[in-house]
């Protein structure tokens, strides 16, 4: 049979009505039985969803308002003398950061400013144990570090270098990036007091290795001066020549 003869009997063919040779009943696809069934849940999900993406979306610009809120009480807080520029810290100011806007980041700074008021007004041991409890609930590491640095050296300007030493090893320690340098060289400063020459020169060639870009190894007068204490080596005691017959 040619392409003519299969042509011929298509065209001899009698003509139904229009419906396909065969057909198979699929009924409704999966998705759509599905959407039936649970379309109303399906449009609270998607409601939900919407109403949770909106509610992020306030809650984001309100924490942006307070933020900027808490920053500017913050800043009443630590006026600026028109004279001489100085700032001075309103001890009630900050504590009136800290009860309204506890949450934000203003009031974790106006919490370590506290002690600093406290230190400025004469109250040397409320500021102390006002800045410890600061450095037990510090929320970052960071601060944590400032903290204790700011402790240590006011522990030393007292006298109580045995209590600065432990905070600056703690910093050292917890290999802070911020003040380790600072803490190492003070550790040295500490030892060299006691007159440990041995342990303040380790400390300063420490301080060059481990923070080769640290300021206060860049600072070269202030370090190598430090270090030229320690480099030097003491003269070798020569016995004077025996006499020659």
């Amino acid at each position: 049979m040619d392409i003519k003869d299969i042509k011929r009997a298509m065209d001899n063919m009698p003509m139904g009505d229009g419906s396909a040779f065969a057909e198979i009943s699929v009924g409704p696809a999966k998705h759509e039985q599905f959407l039936d069934e649970h379309y109303g849940k399906v449009a609270l999900v998607v409601l939900l969803c919407v109403l949770g993406a909106a509610g992020w979306i306030i809650y984001n610009g309100m924490q942006d308002s307070m933020e900027r809120k808490a920053g500017a009480a913050l800043v009443a807080a630590m006026p600026e003398s028109p004279a001489t520029g100085e700032i001075s810290l309103n001890e009630q100011g900050l504590q009136q950061v800290v009860a309204d806007f506890d949450d934000s980041r203003a009031a974790v700074t106006a919490t370590y400013l506290q002690a600093v008021a406290l230190w400025n007004a004469g109250k040397e041991d409320e500021g102390v144990a006002r800045m410890k409890a600061f450095i037990d609930s510090a929320p970052t590491e960071e601060w944590k570090a400032q903290a204790s640095v700011t402790l240590a050296c006011r522990l030393m300007n007292r006298g109580k270098a045995d209590e600065a030493d432990g905070l600056f090893r703690s910093v050292v320690d917890a290999g802070d990036p911020t003040f380790s340098g600072f803490a190492t060289m003070c550790l040295g400063d500490i030892a060299r007091a006691k007159k440990d020459n041995a342990a303040a020169g380790a400390f300063y060639r420490e301080l060059a290795e481990k923070f080769p870009s640290s300021a206060f190894v860049l600072q070269r007068g202030g370090y190598l001066l430090r270090k030229s204490l320690f480099d030097i080596q003491s003269p070798v005691r020569i016995e004077p020549a025996a006499e020659q017959k």
